[in-house]
């Protein structure tokens, strides 16, 4: 038996007043029973010697909490019994990271307590508790979004379809200063055996299934392909830290006075543009190495270990702008649903190995150009390295040691 595959897909709300409404006071709600939940673990955890109290506890103190406060009972139980959940895992890995920490006295001991603003999403564990369907408005299909407790159904759009089952579904509100705005999120079962149409996404968007390729990441491109194909950085952020810094300070002043909505929104709309130019990178980096090629190599590598290593500041927000977690991710989860294969790579000396006759060339992070001395090979460092990293993917993944053939110049006799 083959375990289920799984997808996301995140849908737009446009909901009425009244539903509006609806979504402010569940999750205030629902703030209001997170907060107690945590409470209740803590004093558990207290008086009882380090006991974490059970999923089945933590439930049977939402209904006391549930029949002693009658403003409450607007709550649909699931999504009560979800949030209780939240804190528990909440409160579990607290626990866990003070365990790794004990000799850190900064290290916090139990989960925070959720402000006003603080708490922002909730969930329904159980297709039971909604639908979604297509109806004919005028000739037109829309979609729409029953949930339990809601009054009426809510009008909801998304640019791609739903395929298989809907299982799960969390509701979100983002807060944008001068209003809000509300997403639904949908964790969907696909169907058995299901692949993306590779041949039909070729006629979408103009490409060829070409041979396996190596993808090189880096700061300066953040994707270099071994076909050639440059992705550059945008250094959205880096070069936008000023305005964000201004921003920031405009809205610190405004804290308290009639400008303070108007100042957020500008800030978060800024922020919110930054990353989705990060995102339309990721998935032209994703969409591009998936669709287009039938097999892809990819370095594996340790990005917290790189970030700690950085030097100074600028390389830090090179790192943030680049978002290569993100796109290894994306390359990952999107090879599940199509016929390419992602393979993740040794990282090591790539950049240092020629490509075409295997010797070591020594170079700093400043050069930019690999010329081999052997072989006569030149050729812009990163395209270099991709050229190792499909080499490597194809030959199962060799250590560094192992693919370099040749160790010394060749030395006439």
């Amino acid at each position: 038996m083959t375990d289920s595959m799984y997808t996301a897909v995140k849908l737009c709300l446009y909901p009425s007043r009244e539903q509006q409404e609806f979504f402010d006071t569940m999750i205030e709600d629902l703030r209001y029973v997170y907060n107690a939940c945590l409470y209740y673990l803590k004093h558990v955890f207290v008086h009882q010697n380090g006991r974490i109290c059970s999923q089945f506890e933590l439930n049977t103190f939402c209904g006391k909490l549930w029949r002693r406060n009658p403003w409450l009972h607007g709550i649909y139980n699931n999504s009560m019994f979800e949030t209780a959940a939240r804190a528990r895992q909440a409160f579990v890995k607290c626990r866990e990271n003070a365990k790794k920490r004990r000799r850190d006295t900064g290290c916090r001991q139990y989960p925070r307590y959720r402000g006003l603003g603080q708490f922002t999403s909730f969930g329904y564990l159980s297709n039971r508790a909604f639908r979604i369907y297509d109806a004919d408005d005028n000739g037109k299909a829309k979609r729409y979004v029953e949930m339990g407790k809601m009054p009426g159904r809510v009008r909801a759009r998304n640019m791609q379809g739903i395929i298989g089952i809907p299982k799960t579904l969390r509701v979100h509100r983002k807060d944008y200063g001068t209003h809000f705005r509300y997403y639904c999120s949908l964790s969907i079962e696909l169907p058995e055996g299901y692949e993306e149409g590779v041949f039909e996404m070729e006629e979408l968007l103009g490409m060829k299934i070409r041979g396996p390729i190596g993808i090189d990441l880096g700061l300066g491109h953040v994707a270099y392909f071994s076909d050639g194909t440059v992705f550059d950085n945008p250094r959205t952020y880096a070069r936008e830290i000023d305005e964000f810094r201004r921003l920031g300070e405009k809205y610190s002043r405004s804290i308290g006075t009639p400008g303070e909505k108007k100042a957020r929104s500008k800030l978060v709309h800024k922020y919110e543009r930054t990353q989705n130019i990060k995102t339309e990178l990721r998935n032209r980096i994703v969409n591009e190495a998936v669709y287009g090629h039938d097999f892809v190599a990819v370095e594996g590598l340790s990005l917290g270990h790189m970030r700690a290593r950085a030097r100074g500041k600028a390389m830090i927000r090179s790192y943030n702008d680049a978002s290569l977690g993100s796109i290894i991710d994306g390359l990952c989860r999107k090879s599940q649903k199509t016929q390419c294969s992602v393979v993740k790579v040794d990282p090591r000396n790539t950049s240092q190995l020629c490509s075409e006759c295997g010797m070591m060339v020594r170079k700093d992070l400043t050069v930019r150009v690999h010329r081999c001395p052997n072989c006569g090979f030149t050729a812009d460092r990163d395209y270099n390295a991709s050229l190792n990293i499909r080499n490597r993917g194809l030959a199962g993944n060799p250590s560094s040691a192992s693919m370099r053939r040749i160790t010394e110049p060749i030395t006439s006799a």
